[in-house]
């Protein structure tokens, strides 16, 4: 199964030069628990923000750059974002989509989950949440934060 996780503001800002624009302790902490022992797929661009590889979790890193390679314990690189996504489409392994925008917006049609944490405050960005069709999913949960609402959403057909 395929899920996305992210955080955004009201405009659905994501990052900042290559990082998030914010600090929010208590996400950091949902992210980190949602993702422990999973693997998590993210582009390039986002894995190079990180001080380093995130630990207990496999990232597969995912760029055209054919030249790019990886010599990181927990760390594999991938070229082909649609052919990783269908390979754990119908997984009964839950991987995590970590961003950023371009590899949001490539799987989108591919994830079943979306965990999203809608920051309270906008900030200045200069990578968004790709628009797409909120309608296709349903909200099953939502948990109130001080600076802002985690919620998690199913996509419609998987709601039994």
């Amino acid at each position: 199964m395929l899920s996305l996780i992210v955080a955004m503001d009201p405009k659905q800002g994501i990052g900042l030069n290559g990082f998030l624009p914010w600090r929010i302790k208590e996400d950091l902490q949902l992210f980190k628990q949602a993702t422990v022992n999973h693997k998590i797929i993210m582009g390039q661009t986002t894995f190079m923000g990180l001080p380093k590889a995130l630990p207990n979790r496999h990232t597969i890193v995912v760029t055209t750059n054919k030249e790019f390679t990886l010599d990181i314990e927990n760390v594999s690189v991938e070229y082909d974002l649609i052919d990783l996504l269908k390979r754990y489409e119908h997984s009964d392994e839950e991987v995590f989509v970590c961003g950023g925008s371009s590899i949001y917006k490539q799987s989108l049609p591919y994830v079943n989950r979306l965990c999203i944490s809608h920051v309270k405050k906008e900030y200045t960005v200069d990578a968004w949440f790709p628009e797409f069709d909120w309608n296709q999913f349903e909200k099953v949960k939502e948990v109130e934060f001080e600076e802002f609402v985690y919620c998690e959403y199913i996509r419609k057909e998987d709601v039994k």
